[in-house]
Parts: C-alpha cells; sequence; structure tokens
C-alpha cells in the first residue's frame, strides 16, 4: 500500500485551516494530521505530528514564518519536512530570506486547490511533476501552447501588445509555467533569461513590464484585474500589482486552466 503523504498546517486563521484540511482530505494520496495556530505551537507538536510538507503563513503570532523556520532548521540539522509558504505578502526580501531557509515553495493567496495539491506532491517526491511537464508537452504538440493561453489572459485583461514589456511579460509568465524548478517570485533569474533571448539587459526588461503592468493596471479591463487580484486588498486605484505578484498570478491562472 502506498504511504501517504502526511500535510499539517501552521496558521492563526481558523477558517483557512479548515480549507487546507479540506483540500487535503479531498485527495487519496494525502493524509491531514492537524495544525497549529502560531509557530510555538507548531514547535510543541511538530514531533507529534510528524508531517512530510507543512503549509506556512509567514505573519503569524507570537512566532512569525521566517523564526519558525529558523528554529525548525535546528531541530531537523539532517532534513527536515518539505515546506510550502502560503501567504498574501510578494516582499522580494522576505522572499530571499525564506528560500535561504529551504522552502520548496511560495504561493500567494489566493491558493487554488488543484495548484495546492500539485505544489504538495512535487514537494514530497510524488509523480505530479512528471504528469505535468506530460501535459505541458503534449498541449504544446496538440498546438495549444502555453504561450496561447498567456496570450489570452493578457488579452483579457487588455493589455496593449505594443509595449515591449507585453512581450517580455508573455516570455516570463511562459517560463514560470512551464519550468517548476523556477522561483516565480525572484525574477532576477527571468530578467536575465529574457534579456539573453531579446538581446538587451535585465534593467531593460524589468522597467519595461514594470512600465506595462502599470498601464494595464490603470487602463485595463478592471472586471478581469479584481477577479485575477481581488484578494489582495492592500492593492488600490493607484497601487499596482509589483512584477513578481504580477508574474506570479498569472502564471498560476495559466496552470490552473492547463490542469481542467
Amino acid at each position: 500500500m502506498k504511504k501517504k503523504v502526511r500535510v499539517m498546517a501552521i496558521d492563526n486563521n481558523i477558517d483557512i485551516c479548515e480549507m487546507l484540511e479540506a483540500v487535503i482530505r479531498s485527495d487519496p494520496d494525502l493524509e491531514w494530521v492537524g495544525y497549529a495556530e502560531d509557530g510555538v505551537l507548531a514547535l510543541e507538536t511538530i514531533s507529534k505530528l510528524n508531517p512530510d510538507v507543512i503549509l506556512l503563513d509567514i505573519i503569524m503570532p507570537r512566532l512569525n514564518g521566517v523564526h519558525f523556520l529558523e528554529q525548525l532548521i535546528t531541530m531537523y540539522p539532517k532534513e527536515k519536512p518539505k515546506i510550502i509558504t502560503l501567504s498574501a505578502i510578494a516582499q522580494q526580501d522576505i522572499i530571499r530570506t525564506l528560500s535561504k531557509l529551504g522552502v520548496d515553495y511560495y504561493l500567494l493567496k489566493p491558493i487554488d486547490a488543484t495548484t495546492l495539491i500539485n505544489r504538495i506532491k512535487q514537494a514530497a517526491g510524488l509523480n505530479s511533476a512528471e504528469a505535468y511537464k506530460d501535459q505541458v508537452s503534449a498541449l504544446q504538440e496538440s498546438g495549444k501552447g502555453i504561450e496561447t493561453h498567456v496570450a489570452r489572459l493578457l488579452f483579457e485583461l487588455r493589455m496593449p501588445t505594443y509595449f515591449k514589456g507585453y512581450s517580455y511579460l508573455k516570455d516570463a509568465i511562459c517560463m514560470v509555467v512551464e519550468n517548476s524548478d523556477i522561483y516565480a517570485p525572484i525574477t532576477v533569474d527571468l530578467y536575465t533569461k529574457i534579456a539573453e533571448r531579446q538581446e538587451t539587459t535585465p534593467p531593460v526588461v524589468e522597467a519595461a513590464i514594470r512600465y506595462a503592468i502599470r498601464k494595464t493596471w490603470k487602463r485595463g479591463d478592471p472586471v478581469q484585474l479584481k477577479k485575477l487580484f481581488g484578494a489582495f486588498s492592500d492593492l488600490n486605484e493607484e497601487r499596482a500589482p509589483t512584477n513578481s505578484l504580477f508574474i506570479t498570478r498569472a502564471a498560476e491562472e495559466i496552470k490552473v486552466n492547463l490542469s481542467h
């Protein structure tokens, strides 16, 4: 009998924990082992729950996600549980810190159930990564390439195609969708790859993408923009999504569409 992947959550929002429990219990390959409301309680119970994968919120009382990870590494110096962070924050300094602390995936809220299950299985070493790659290859061979899905999404958002940033942004989203090993929120590597492909420089790529996003945020389709970014309460008419947030949310939306 195949061993199930044991999953726990650390989040002070009980409603979110209950939602995560329902998602985990819906998949026969996963086993829900419980949750903790903050990092302190998690450190006290983790040895009893013995999870393979931890779903970790960053902002928590008493002990936040970063400090929890620092102590977890001390508890498990050789091999700690796999970590998937769930957060509405896309700040580059926090993301880099989490990456150095060994976070396996960084997912931005709101999180689609299919995407979450796939990431858990990938982190645990199940074959969902291979299955996803096969699905991507089949789509490309059938003429329904990922680039078409990305172009459709940007069209729905009403991003002008004549912006240079449109081409760069489309490349960035496609790269993240096609390669699950790319750490989407850390966009420096993406800028470098795109610059090499487009024969320009990373700063030019970054600035052009930023310009396209800001213009689309002000002049694009408000309904579609709200659909994609509505859960991020810190965004408003003047404050557009960061490049990192835009690329990540767009890529996750494409991945969800590809899975149906």
